[in-house]
């Protein structure tokens, strides 16, 4: 047998390292204007500072997730190609409305809360559609989940379902801010919140150990226009649903 710390040990964990499975988080709520890009996009920008090969696909007629993406970081609108890899993280931003949520297997479902009706919306697609754990990201103004009120979830679900323990804010000027919200300033407020919620959101799936280092450089970019909204877009993503499923390896 060898030893702790033989060279063979130390084999068998680079091997282990340079295999570990690609992990996959998707973004979506039922109801739009939630947030869900922003925060897809900016998962992007920190697990790249952290080291991690990553990869934003966008599953939305919108292609807004070019605006944060484009050039400086990898991203691909899935209905037409998903690059092979290999990637440590895929990062999915999921059209509110998708028809093929239903197909996506990934490691953990991020759901943004703003009001009651993203709440309720939520937990219907999770009951009705969605397979895999949820990570439910409450807003400020919402009463606290553990609170004796309508906004509970529902005991079927109580397994598959935690909430962040970051609370997201609703402040107007970072849904219109183009680019990086640490590019500039990474101690504002918009920045420090937004950097809460990506890292415990990687932590959910062994990408950010406690303790780890917040990043003090991110790409500065300055945001370019949206693609614009396609035409046919259901047919389109309907159309490439096998596709899909294969990319993310989970046909």
């Amino acid at each position: 047998m060898a030893r702790i710390g033989s060279r063979r040990d130390i084999d068998v964990q680079t091997q282990e390292s340079t295999t570990m499975k690609t992990k996959t988080i998707c973004f979506l709520n039922r109801k739009g204007g939630v947030g869900s890009t922003l925060a897809a996009s900016h998962t992007v920008y920190y697990a790249q500072a952290l080291g991690f090969s990553t990869l934003g696909i966008s599953l939305d007629q919108n292609n807004d997730m070019a605006q944060f993406l484009t050039p400086t970081l990898p991203w691909a609108d899935a209905t037409e190609a998903i690059p092979p890899g290999p990637w440590d993280l895929r990062v999915v931003d999921v059209w509110s409305c998708s028809n093929v949520a239903h197909a996506l297997r990934p490691d953990l479902w991020v759901m943004l809360m703003d009001s009651p009706t993203a709440f309720h919306n939520a937990m219907r697609a999770i009951a009705e559609e969605l397979v895999g754990p949820v990570l439910c990201v409450w807003n400020q103004r919402l009463p606290d989940p553990s609170d004796p009120t309508p906004l509970r979830v529902p005991e079927a679900l109580a397994g598959r379902v935690t909430f962040a323990d970051v609370r997201i804010p609703r402040r107007p000027e970072l849904d219109i801010l183009p680019g990086c919200l640490w590019a500039n300033d990474v101690e504002s407020a918009g920045a420090r919140e937004g950097l809460e919620l990506v890292s415990e959101v990687l932590a959910r799936v062994g990408l950010h150990p406690p303790g780890a280092p917040t990043p003090r450089s991110f790409p500065n970019v300055p945001g370019s226009a949206s693609r614009g909204i396609h035409r046919n877009y259901r047919a389109r993503e309907e159309a490439a649903l096998a596709s899909i499923v294969s990319a993310l390896g989970q046909g």
